[in-house]
This record gives C-alpha cells, sequence and structure tokens, in this order.
C-alpha cells in the first residue's frame, strides 16, 4: 500500500537541477575519456581496449572472468571492487557510469507526468537485499550527488531520517547474539567491533579507548570493520572481501 501511494502520488523534481545534472555527468564522462585516452585506449567505451589495457598492466588476473575466461569483467560491481588497482579502472568505470547517467531518459524531462511530477514505477520485493527499488528512474537508488534534483512542493520540506547501523541491531536481536547487542549498545558498534578484531596490532593507548573515542583516533580500522560487517549481512562473497582488503581469498575465508 506504501509503495502504491508513492507511485501515485510521484515525485517532484526541479527541472533546472535536471538540466544542471545532464550537463554535469556529460562533462565528467568527456573528463574520464580524456584520461583513458591518455592511457591509450582510442574508444574509452570499448570493453576490448579496457581489456587490453588491463593485460598490457599485468592485472588482468585481479579481475574475474566473462563466461568463456577471456576477457576481464567489466560488471560494475566488479570494477568498484577493483577500482583501486589502478586509475584506468576507476576512470573507465566513472566514465561509462557518467555517459549513462547523462543519456537516461529521466534526466531529459520526458518522463515528467502532467502534474509536474515524475512517477516511477516500485518493485518492493526486487532487489537480493530485500530493499524496495524504483525503476523510470530509480528514484530510490539515484545517490546522494544526485538527490538534489528532488524537491519539496511550496510549503514543505524534504527530510532525511537515518536508523544508525541498524542492520546490526536486528542482527544482534534475531540471533540472540548478546556480545553483538551489547557492541550495539556501546554507541557504535562498528568501532567496538574493530577494537577485538585489530586487539593484536593495537596499541596500549588505543586499547584502552572506549568505542566512540576510538572511532575518531582510528576511523581507518572502523571503516575497515564496517564494510567487513556490512558485507557479511549482505552476503559478500569471500572474493569481494579478498579484493576490498588485499588479503588472499584463503585468508577471507578464515575471517
Amino acid at each position: 500500500a506504501a509503495n502504491a501511494r508513492v507511485e501515485w502520488n510521484g515525485v517532484l523534481m526541479s527541472p533546472e537541477a535536471m538540466l544542471k545534472l545532464r550537463a554535469g555527468c556529460q562533462r565528467a564522462a568527456e573528463v574520464h575519456g580524456d584520461r583513458l585516452r591518455e592511457m591509450g585506449m582510442k574508444n574509452p567505451r570499448s570493453e576490448a581496449q579496457f581489456d587490453t589495457l588491463m593485460y598490457g598492466r599485468g592485472l588482468a588476473d585481479r579481475f574475474p572472468k566473462t563466461p568463456g575466461g577471456k576477457r576481464v569483467s567489466t560488471k560494475d560491481d566488479d570494477l568498484e571492487l577493483l577500482q583501486g588497482l589502478d586509475p584506468a579502472v576507476r576512470a573507465f568505470r566513472l566514465h561509462r557510469k557518467y555517459a549513462r547517467t547523462a543519456s537516461e531518459r529521466w534526466l531529459t524531462g520526458v518522463l515528467i507526468g502532467a502534474d509536474g511530477r515524475h512517477h516511477p514505477a516500485h518493485h518492493q520485493l526486487e532487489a537480493q537485499t530485500g530493499r524496495n527499488t524504483s525503476t523510470l528512474p530509480n528514484i530510490a537508488g539515484i545517490g546522494k550527488v544526485f538527490r538534489p534534483v528532488v524537491i519539496a512542493p511550496p510549503g514543505r520540506a524534504i527530510l532525511e531520517i537515518d536508523f544508525s547501523q541498524i542492520e546490526v541491531a536486528i542482527c544482534g536481536a534475531e540471533y540472540h547474539d548478546n556480545n553483538l547487542v551489547a557492541a550495539y549498545a556501546t554507541g557504535d558498534v562498528y568501532a567496538a567491533m574493530a577494537l577485538r578484531f585489530y586487539r593484536d596490532s593495537l596499541s596500549p593507548a588505543e586499547l584502552e579507548m572506549d568505542p566512540l573515542t576510538f572511532k575518531k583516533a582510528r576511523p581507518d580500522l572502523r571503516g575497515h570493520m564496517k564494510v567487513f560487517v556490512l558485507g557479511l549481512i549482505y552476503g559478500l562473497s569471500p572474493y569481494s572481501i579478498a579484493i576490498k582488503f588485499n588479503i588472499s581469498p584463503h585468508a577471507a575465508v578464515g575471517s
């Protein structure tokens, strides 16, 4: 019922912001395309040329392969995991991302209804994670950079509500994990878990810190633990964990 109301009522979007966003995406695509040309790719959209570039730079063995096992995968999820390997990976991913976004119909305004609103189709059970999704456009997943295109009607405002670390809290309660519940109750579950996970490599002063103090002192370790914990909850594979933490798949399985 909630999804039906959202779809019926639609979303008010700013045509001016949409035009600026489209122009910005076009510029970003050009910038990353130029970087790829400097690296030797005549066509920055060519998967075959990207494959050749990765083999030439000795990085092909770090990629999963396409069916048949010849070319490196250019799926966005794989590129996102590997974009720290080489500037070319990040440039290829972002060029394609911004070029695709700039060409999407919703940014042209043709999908705005007679009431001045977009009416995306909402799908309650579409995502593997169990989250809602929407199409034409995917308003629920456009990202923070693109959110200014959604505006409030006169006299109203848009509020953002975030249940901080709620996924971990639900897991602790659902599985009656008293240690996880206690870590959540400290005020920052990721910092509390990082204190435990990295215990052998921390200084005596760091070991004496409470989780909130440790969060400020070691945001790097806290950030790693957040990726790790949420990855496990949402089904991150050992291969993906190995890439993100620059460890072997065997070590990832053991962790």
